[in-house]
């Protein structure tokens, strides 16, 4: 994951899973871990405050907050988040602390980062390759395009949305089908849809979509604007039809090792793509009808897949993860600026099946012939 992407996704993580005394602490506390724990230029944090905090913020009130955090003192070393995990964050408050300031229990659940637990669970001489995998795949990998993907990853009929952008709505709606309909949708309520003849194949940091099927209406998010409104989403718990997918992905674990966990353990894995950049991203096929129940599950595999290198705030229903099938142009760095790959990079499927068994992907046999690749 790229540190624009991963610094989005801290503040997101900060918003959801850390209670807060009031707004103004929430908004210190983003601004420090930004600033001294992504070393990230003002420019950079501005940007990403600006995106996923309540919109009701000033402009002159966020650079405020990235001036003080800058001139706070932090007792981490800089650049403590670029490698290290959620856990290592710098969490100021301005209130005195309260029992509502600690975190929920099930934050307790997770557990660090354990190279070592990880080397223990190696099998050692097991290279599961792209084209191992693929000749392992129900699906061939390397015949689909991202809708197509989405047509077999979903059921007939079911909706989800694409995202070229990652702070916002979603630009494109998809309704599964043979073939399906990918419709342009509005960032706003009451802008009816219209068929898209043409999907893109690049995006400027790639693409991303919505793995659970969802209904396509607008919820309140619990923020308001400027004029005291209800802000509204379509990419909220509430939208979620079914809880369908869950996403593994990490940010710590070597990408050949992290192949190597997931391709021996016993889970009914669906899809396993790149991100266009480090991180290989995993969904799994659970399948359950309510946010209780996918919490329950989640609270069980959490603290052993945690401590091998997922990533504890990506393990969600409603978490945006890669679209395989979309070129990547580039990304953004610390500092905001935006860095074009050459040549762009695909967000590679690599393993396709939307009907898995709860069982080893390394026990699976092969269907196919490929060619082995330089």
């Amino acid at each position: 994951m790229e540190l624009g992407e991963r610094a989005e996704k801290f503040v997101d993580w900060l918003s959801n899973n850390k209670s807060w005394a009031n707004e103004h602490d929430l908004a210190f506390c983003a601004a420090m871990n930004l600033v001294h724990g992504f070393s990230m230029s003002d420019d950079g944090a501005f940007g990403i405050m600006r995106s996923q905090l309540n919109p009701r913020w000033k402009d002159h009130q966020l650079t405020h907050k990235i001036r003080q955090a800058r001139k706070s003192p932090s007792d981490k070393p800089a650049g403590y988040l670029l490698q290290g995990s959620y856990q290592d964050t710098h969490q100021p408050t301005a209130s005195k602390p309260t029992s509502h300031d600690r975190p929920p229990e099930r934050e307790k659940k997770r557990q660090e980062y354990e190279p070592s637990a990880l080397q223990k669970m190696m099998l050692r001489g097991f290279n599961p390759t792209t084209s191992w995998l693929a000749e392992r795949s129900p699906w061939d990998p390397r015949r689909l395009t991202a809708q197509q993907f989405l047509d077999g990853l979903f059921l007939p009929g079911e909706k989800t949305i694409v995202f070229f952008r990652f702070a916002s709505q979603g630009q494109f709606g998809h309704i599964a089908g043979n073939p399906g309909k990918t419709y342009y949708v509005g960032d706003r309520p009451g802008l009816k849809p219209t068929i898209a003849e043409e999907f893109p194949e690049h995006g400027m940091e790639g693409a991303w979509f919505l793995p659970c099927p969802l209904d396509g209406k607008w919820y309140p998010n619990g923020n308001v604007d400027d004029a005291g409104n209800p802000v509204l989403s379509r990419r909220t718990g509430q939208s979620v039809v079914t809880y369908r997918h869950m996403l593994l992905e990490s940010d710590n674990a070597p990408p050949d090792e992290w192949l190597n966990l997931i391709c021996q353990l016993d889970l009914p894995i669906s899809a396993i793509y790149t991100s266009g950049g480090r991180s290989i991203h995993c969904l799994l096929k659970i399948d359950t009808p309510s946010k209780s129940l996918f919490d329950a599950f989640r609270d069980r595999v959490t603290p052993v897949l945690s401590k091998l290198g997922a990533d504890p705030g990506a393990i969600s229903g409603v978490r945006l993860t890669r679209l395989p099938g979309i070129f990547r142009d580039g990304t953004v760095d610390k500092d905001g600026r935006y860095q074009k790959f050459d040549p762009p990079r695909l967000q590679r499927l690599l393993y396709f099946n939307p009907m898995p068994e709860i069982k080893a992907i390394k026990l699976l046999p092969k269907l196919r012939e490929i060619p082995a690749e330089s």
